[in-house]
């Protein structure tokens, strides 16, 4: 798992995530869904609705998006639990006594000292 890349990939959920909230808020509906759309768009002038119209459908294409790309974040952080549960440290320094270490949700006291690999 690289984590430059579960960040990008967090990051791009977070903007489609509020692209789509955004675009709610600001046609006054309460979900994606072209019945509601067009009669929130009634309540625009008609110079805007084309502005509306560009908005939903960066929404629409934002929202089908979401679900693939979560579906990819939880498989990365699945790969990541997975080779942290099987994963060997190896200290390329002397480990002291009285420090932890700690990978992922495993953590070591280190208790007497630890010569390096």
């Amino acid at each position: 798992m690289a984590p430059a890349k579960l960040h990008k990939k967090r990051t791009t959920l977070a903007a489609y995530r509020h692209e789509i909230e955004s675009t709610l808020n600001i046609l006054g509906v309460k979900k994606l869904d072209n019945e509601q759309i067009n009669i929130a768009l009634v309540n625009f002038p008609t110079s805007q609705r084309p502005k509306m119209i560009d908005a939903f459908n960066r929404a629409n294409q934002a929202a089908q998006s979401v679900i693939p790309l979560e579906d990819e974040i939880a498989q990365m952080l699945q790969e990541g639990k997975a080779t942290i549960a099987a994963g060997v440290i190896k200290a390329t320094q002397d480990i002291h006594p009285e420090v932890e270490i700690t990978f992922g949700e495993k953590s070591l006291q280190v208790d007497a000292m630890l010569k390096a690999c």
